[in-house]
């Protein structure tokens, strides 16, 4: 499951990268074509953003020590909200989750 999570990071960032190439101004592209993708990458985005925080919290509740991050932040003893909490309790939880809030309020403005 940690490989499964770090994989999909990775492939977030490659869409990150390729919607960051896509948002330079281009002389000859198409007009209507580029906003429509943008917006779909931004939701893929935001769906990959919420499926590792996801699997991150669910290792975290359950105790997986096999997540090197549940192994530091998280203890047998810790009650249910604590464990939840954990996710931002270290510096990569907490860089997951801003990114997650990021990719949120990005999906908001784009349809409001």
């Amino acid at each position: 499951m940690p490989f499964f999570a770090f994989s999909l990071l990775l492939f977030c960032f490659a869409v990150c990268l390729l919607g960051a190439l896509f948002a330079l101004p281009r002389r000859h592209s198409v007009k209507n074509v580029q906003p429509i993708l943008m917006e779909r990458l931004n939701l893929i985005i935001f769906g990959i953003f919420t499926l590792c925080c996801f699997i991150l919290t669910a290792a975290l509740v359950s105790c997986n020590f096999s997540f090197l991050y549940a192994t530091f932040n998280v203890d047998r003893n810790l009650h249910l909200f604590y464990r939840i909490t954990a996710l931002w309790g270290g510096q990569e939880g907490a860089l997951l989750f801003w990114a997650w809030c990021v990719s949120l309020c990005a999906v908001v403005f784009q349809y409001a």
